[in-house]
């Protein structure tokens, strides 16, 4: 008679399962930074073929407990449903949840908040949580949260570590003015938090210190590794490069990923770089820096001379930034580019009389090799001075703007190209930089969140 699953030993049927069930093939954390704007990794759907197979026999069922599971959560009935009367076993194999309440115009935050605990505190196994919206957000229109002056700020962090096991966290930018309050209430309660992806003005130094209050065992540091941190200016932390990254050392000392983000990718990106032609055969490239408040194409563009008064502000926070001794990955959301701008494709290709045919597409792919072989070699020089004053650093990323230029000179950036170049160390000792081939080409309505 032929084989049937059945007839496998139990280990080899655990196999199975393992690859039948996605979610052992996203990683931790599955969120992106701001910027990137892909779908959630959490579905419900990616334990279905799982929840299926246990539903064989006995036998499968037995050895195919429910683990790994993915909640998503929309309103606020199926939040307490979830609660009252979801089974034991199923709560204890949630590994990742994502909250999407919106606001409850008639659902005071006090009563709220001690729901949500105790809900959260049934997944014993959860692993990571991802809030979009939450009913305790205060910045809500006309609502009974006005009338009895609740607060988010005001509510208190249980004394027990009811997400014990969490190791991932994230917290939407839907509302600037209560993710910070959000990471100070539930951050202490995290004992095996190391990725965190939040925004606001600073860091959530409230619940880092009642953090290290309460879990004193953990040697005087939170140890988070990765940060995605959304500010509303890129300008400030190269201004006051003290209170912003000069704190993540006191607080978050083992940082090895740090990613900024900011609400307008397209507009508010002020930090530029450019290079022009060296002076002489042994500078190859100028080097020019400048702080704006939003993007600048006459800077971009070289339509406008270089100062070289920020250069100090960028000295300052590298560094800072120097001071954490396992930083690997930094993405500051530099601008960069060179004085020769990128080939567009339509000029290449547009309809024209034969004897005025432009230029093939092959002449195109040689015109943007050439161009991003100079590109890089500019960026190979820009880069050396994060690695000089990082001495961990690894990997970093200049961003190139592209768009046309209208009559008046503005830049209608349209796309990025996401450069990562790479530190490599010579035999000698010295370090040279490495620039990836081929960058990562982004649309700004992409990049651009609501």
């Amino acid at each position: 008679m032929p084989k049937t699953l059945l007839d496998l030993t139990d280990e080899l049927i655990q196999l199975v399962a393992f690859y039948v069930h996605t979610d052992n093939f996203i990683p931790l954390p599955s969120f992106h930074p701001h910027h990137f704007n892909w779908a959630s990794e959490i579905d419900s759907n990616v334990q279905k073929d799982y929840m299926n197979l246990r539903l064989t026999c006995r036998r499968v069922r037995d050895l195919c407990l429910p683990k790994g599971l993915h909640v998503v959560l929309k309103n606020w009935k199926k939040l307490v449903e979830w609660t009252m009367k979801a089974p034991d076993s199923i709560l204890t194999g949630v590994r990742r949840v994502e909250i999407d309440i919106q606001f409850q115009p008639n659902l005071r935050i006090s009563y709220a908040w001690p729901v949500i605990v105790h809900f959260l505190g049934l997944l014993t196994d959860l692993e990571e949580l991802i809030l979009v919206r939450t009913p305790l957000c205060t910045h809500s229109p006309t609502s009974i949260r006005q009338a009895t002056g609740e607060r988010l700020s005001e509510l208190r962090t249980p004394s027990h570590d009811f997400l014990g096991r969490l190791m991932s966290f994230a917290i939407s930018d839907r509302c600037p003015s209560c993710a910070l309050p959000h990471i100070n209430l539930l951050l202490p309660s995290m004992p095996s938090i190391k990725f965190v992806k939040t925004a606001g003005w600073s860091l959530p130094e409230k619940g880092i210190n009642l953090w290290l209050n309460r879990h004193a065992s953990s040697g005087g540091m939170v140890h988070v590794t990765t940060l995605f941190w959304k500010l509303r200016s890129l300008v400030f932390p190269y201004l006051d490069s003290g209170n912003y990254l000069l704190r993540l050392k006191e607080l978050l000392p083992e940082l090895e990923i740090v990613v900024l983000s900011i609400n307008d990718f397209k507009s508010d990106n002020g930090v530029h770089f450019r290079a022009g032609p060296g002076p002489t055969d042994n500078e190859t490239w100028r080097l020019g820096f400048e702080l704006f408040e939003d993007f600048r194409s006459d800077f971009v563009t070289f339509r406008s001379r270089a100062l070289e008064d920020d250069w100090p502000c960028l000295l300052g926070l590298l560094k800072s930034l120097g001071n954490l001794p396992n930083l690997k990955t930094m993405d500051l959301l530099a601008t960069f580019s060179i004085k020769d701008r990128r080939p567009h494709l339509e000029g290449f290709t547009r309809k024209r009389k034969w004897s005025e045919r432009g230029a093939s597409p092959t002449t195109f792919q040689k015109f943007t090799q050439h161009y991003e072989d100079k590109l890089r070699s500019a960026i190979c020089v820009a880069a050396m001075p994060f690695l000089e004053h990082i001495p961990s650093l690894q990997t970093g990323y200049f961003w190139e703007p592209y768009g046309l230029i209208d009559v008046q000179g503005e830049m209608d950036v349209t796309e990025w190209y996401r450069w990562e170049y790479h530190r490599v160390t010579e035999d000698d000792g010295t370090c040279s930089v490495e620039v990836v081939t081929t960058p990562e080409r982004l649309s700004s309505e992409f990049m651009t969140t609501s």
